[in-house]
């Protein structure tokens, strides 16, 4: 399983990669399970600014959950319970995961894939990606949590065009729906990713981890009535360093060196 999920470096970001080219990248028992500890180490690493999700090779990012274990684990509805669980663990530590996380989208983008690309910030996607969540044509549903989160983006109408129809959405209309932030040739999706992932990295950690924080309790608590001292919350950043550091390079005429503090 070690060689299901790899990480690789480039820079301040680490890239996720689900590597089962031979099953176009579907995700099984074992990758969901590691996934939330895979991830705690990555948000653990102080060098490690930006999460890249992306799957082996270009033919997919991910066909979603691999039906050959469907018999085993999904079988009834007790079974189901629990493997929906694991893969709910695993799509909301990268939902609230405090560091940015990206999806890079070659082709099929499919079911449990598709929800774990949407749990991502933000998602980049090739000409040729294919995006579905088939759950009615297997009789199935998706969790409460991705429901709202591909809400969110789509809105009502388009959640419910996905899921009523199952049918596949190319890139293209996933860009004009709000399913996806932009769409690149295939031969530039990989550098425009990384060049996006260096950019969002120089800017200051804390600010964004405050950012990802206040936009997921707002789509769960719009009035932010779960915050004791709402003014407190938002003025919480001008008592850290590296708010000094940003004025400083800014007067400096320099590129600020945040440390997260």
């Amino acid at each position: 399983m070690e060689t299901e999920l790899l990480v690789e470096r480039t820079e301040a970001t680490a890239l996720v990669i689900f590597n089962r080219p031979e099953r176009r990248n579907a995700m099984t028992v074992a990758m969901w399970r590691r996934l939330p500890s895979l991830l705690a180490d990555l948000v653990a690493d102080p060098t490690v600014r930006v999460i890249v999700f992306r799957g082996a090779g270009t033919v997919a990012f991910g066909a979603g959950a691999d039906i050959t274990e469907f018999q085993e684990h999904r079988a009834t509805a007790a079974q189901a319970r629990q493997y929906n669980h694991l893969v709910g663990q695993a799509i909301e530590a990268i939902a609230t995961c405090p560091k940015p996380t990206l999806a890079m989208i070659y082709g099929y983008c499919i079911g449990g894939a598709c929800e774990l690309a949407i749990a991502c910030d933000l998602r980049l996607a090739a000409t040729t990606a294919e995006f579905a969540i088939p759950a009615a044509r297997l009789g199935i549903s998706i969790s409460l949590a991705d429901l709202r989160r591909l809400v969110a983006l789509v809105g009502p109408a388009g959640a419910k065009e996905i899921l009523l129809t199952g049918r596949r959405i190319p890139a293209e209309r996933a860009l004009a729906m709000g399913l996806v932030n932009a769409v690149y040739p295939p031969a530039e999706l990989e550098a425009a990713t990384l060049a996006l992932a260096r950019e969002i990295a120089e800017n200051a950690p804390l600010a964004l981890r405050w950012a990802k924080e206040a936009i997921n309790l707002l789509l769960t608590d719009p009035a932010f009535s779960s915050l004791p001292d709402p003014e407190g919350y938002v003025a919480s950043l001008f008592d850290t360093a590296d708010y000094q550091e940003g004025v400083r390079a800014f007067l400096e005429k320099r590129r600020p060196r945040f440390t997260g503090r």
